[in-house]
């Protein structure tokens, strides 16, 4: 584990949004982005689209990413996110998000910008495109600290419901499968410190954030997906100190439907 990485303060939640290129469809409006769930979603029966995030002023941003409904995927199959100081992107230098399908989950760090407005561009499954939550702010990371290693823990959960009857034949009511990430981040300074109850004064156990465990993939295939999460802190522990000015402090982030 290595760098990890908080995405907290979205500009989306406040930003105004408006579809540039397609249709959408009446009972998935385009405000769906804004709600917590994952399910409320937004589509366009076109299969590319355009949105607009309008963020009001202009703001420093070096971090994107993006989740899709936990029922039905991403709803796309590829991203491209531009910047601009107004509404015409001429020259706009396209920036290309990683996806990953099996994970749900797409993201982009870069070098620092300062725009108002953003023109994402997305393309479709064939029939149309489908959008669940997005993110577009400043990362908060932890530049030499992650969960511990012996902590670190890592569960898949299967919500699917299986009986037998007494012939062992098994009858499956299927369900979404939804991942906890916990651990404990261990020796703390003061830096990080404050960063961490920022973060939790900001969201509680009420709102979801994001976290990159491992934004650069060093733990395992596609560990930089794998190990990312929309989700909410299911349980933060009392902090204790080890050592004068250092601090540990164990958490737990459950995945958000």
């Amino acid at each position: 584990m290595c760098k990890l990485t908080f995405l907290s303060e979205n500009y989306v939640n406040d930003a105004d949004l408006s579809i540039i290129t397609g249709v959408s469809d009446s009972q998935f409006p385009l405000d769906n982005i804004k709600d917590l769930r994952t399910t409320k979603v937004f589509r366009s029966s076109d299969n590319t689209v355009e949105l607009l995030v309008d963020l009001g002023v202009t703001q420093n941003i070096d971090s994107f990413a993006i989740v899709g409904s936990s029922t039905d995927g991403l709803g796309f199959t590829a991203l491209t996110i531009k910047g601009s100081g107004s509404t015409d992107f001429t020259g706009s230098t396209p920036i290309n998000i990683d996806l990953n399908q099996e994970n749900n989950f797409g993201f982009k760090l870069f070098t620092e910008v300062n725009f108002r407005y953003w023109k994402l561009e997305f393309t479709g499954t064939g029939g149309f495109t489908e959008v669940s939550k997005i993110f577009l702010g400043k990362k908060i990371q932890f530049e030499e600290n992650s969960f511990s290693q012996s902590s670190f823990r890592y569960v898949n959960n299967d919500n699917s419901r299986v009986s037998e009857n007494e012939y062992e034949q098994p009858f499956v009511d299927i369900r979404t499968r939804n991942k906890t990430l916990s651990g404990t981040i261990q020796h703390m300074n003061r830096t990080e410190f404050d960063l961490l109850n920022e973060i939790f004064n900001r969201h509680g156990i009420r709102t979801p954030l994001w976290i990159l465990t491992d934004p650069e993939g060093l733990s395992a295939t596609d560990g930089e997906f794998l190990f990312s999460i929309y989700g909410r802190f299911a349980r933060v522990r009392a902090i204790s100190s080890s050592g004068f000015g250092l601090y540990n402090a164990s958490l737990q982030i459950k995945q958000v439907g």
